[in-house]
């Protein structure tokens, strides 16, 4: 009966033992793993988002106010390793929902990627449109190792070209009589900016597209009405292309007038990011089709 009782308590002081062991390497980050044998870790994530772009000529510009930047916790967040024969591919609705107690990692190499949308897409498969910005982040090369607390850093940043069509006052008083400008992208997407004789307002649009695919803007005005009896002139620009817009980038083209009614021919001027691109003269026909 002694004997039986010593075992008992040989038992207890054992499993006693063992839990301050297990309670002693958390306290220290170690994480113990879920089966005796095997060699899990697990990641502290530091995720946050990049409120800026670049703006091609100039220096990085904050996106607008009206663009909601993504909680980075409230991100998609996918894990897959890179291993050879560790097969391993989760998706987490949300950065906040890894838990470093449950989540864990058996020893290896894995790649982590957070996104706005619920579903991964990719930029070649992200929606276009007014205000549809998508975000991503991505870390790869990430070590797990047997009861450690990996740290890692995860920057989200905008990961579309954005594209801005303006018009000057000035290019707005001599096609006094409306405009139209059509931003067509690779995707076979095509944007609208325009204004007319009664409306001559424009809306700052920010038209998020797909980054590394050309995009192609063709516009046409028309000018004042030259008297009571003559129809006003209707001009059609030559296109402005660019073949290769860079991720997070802004790309302003702005349209203004300038020179007419002097000694030589007036022109129109494109800029991109306050940078002349492009000038077409307006006095004089632009193409043989330039007159509708």
């Amino acid at each position: 009966m002694k004997n039986n009782k010593n075992e008992h308590m040989k038992r207890m002081l054992a499993i006693g033992a063992a839990a301050a062991l297990l309670l002693g390497a958390c306290s220290k980050g170690e994480v113990p793993p879920p089966e005796e044998g095997e060699a899990y870790g697990t990641l502290a994530i530091d995720a946050s988002c990049v409120a800026a772009v670049d703006a091609v000529t100039r220096a990085r510009v904050e996106l607008p106010d009206h663009v909601a930047v993504p909680d980075p916790q409230d991100m998609t967040m996918r894990i897959s390793s890179t291993t050879p024969g560790l097969n391993y591919n989760r998706v987490w609705a949300r950065v906040g929902n890894y838990d470093v107690r449950k989540d864990q990692l058996l020893e290896g190499e894995y790649s982590l990627e957070i996104y706005s949308t619920k579903t991964w897409q990719g930029v070649d498969q992200i929606e276009e449109g007014a205000d549809k910005p998508y975000f991503e982040g991505t870390v790869s090369g990430i070590a797990i190792v047997r009861r450690t607390q990996t740290p890692v850093t995860v920057r989200a940043a905008l990961a579309n070209t954005i594209v801005r069509i303006e018009f000057t006052d000035s290019f707005r008083s001599y096609f006094a009589n409306g405009a139209t400008f059509t931003l067509k992208t690779a995707a076979e997407n095509e944007f609208t900016v325009s204004y007319t004789a009664d409306d001559p307002a424009v809306a700052d649009t920010w038209w998020y597209v797909r980054p590394g695919k050309p995009f192609t803007i063709t516009g046409r005005a028309t000018k004042q009405t030259p008297s009571a009896t003559a129809d006003p002139e209707t001009v059609r620009f030559n296109p402005v292309e660019n073949a290769a817009p860079q991720p997070a980038t802004l790309y302003t083209y702005r349209f203004d007038i300038s020179g007419v009614g002097s000694t030589g021919p007036g022109g129109v001027t494109i800029t991109l990011n306050g940078e002349p691109v492009d000038t077409e003269v307006v006095d004089e026909e632009l193409n043989p089709d330039s007159k509708l």
